[in-house]
């Protein structure tokens, strides 16, 4: 039993530690979560919901009236959480990020993905809550978190649940 720390050491640098090698930081995306699916309305001008989302950002519940903002916005006009909500009633993807965790080349990826891949069906926004994980991928009641742009797993859930007909 005295060897047995060494062999598990062993072990690991076989496989490789995770984020080590070439210097880029290994991206994974968790399992696809399926909040409360929550009822609500249109929320007018901005009106705030009446009750908590279930999940951060809301991936169901009250949502802005009138018409979806969609396609890529920055900093200096992210969506509110009910223009999220609005965004996936209509069949939308949201990626929603944390400015502050996912880095700018990762961003420009994510933008990237939009525009040329999955234009008009992939929203993008910067999140200033708490997403609990530096980017999250939300559709209408679920959601799933990653650590980062990763093309595969981006397109897998968009093709997944992107809806060409709306809630």
């Amino acid at each position: 039993m005295r060897g047995a720390p060494w062999v598990a050491a062993l072990a690991v640098l076989a496989t490789g530690l995770p984020g080590c090698g070439d210097g880029d930081a290994q991206v994974a995306c968790g399992a696809v979560e399926h909040p409360e699916v929550q009822a609500g309305s249109h929320l007018i001008g901005g009106a705030t919901p009446p009750v908590p989302y279930s999940s951060t950002p809301g991936t169901s519940g009250w949502h802005a009236a009138g018409a979806p903002r969609t396609g890529v916005f920055g900093a200096a006009d992210p969506l509110s959480e009910p223009e999220i909500v609005k965004a996936l009633e209509v069949g939308q993807v949201v990626a929603a990020y944390d400015p502050t965790r996912l880095a700018a080349d990762a961003t420009a990826q994510l933008e990237e993905l939009a525009h040329d891949r999955f234009a008009g069906a992939l929203t993008v926004t910067p999140f200033s809550g708490d997403l609990g994980a530096p980017l999250v991928l939300n559709a209408w009641g679920v959601r799933q978190p990653c650590t980062g742009v990763d093309a595969d797993a981006i397109g897998a859930f968009v093709e997944e649940h992107a809806e060409p007909h709306p809630h």
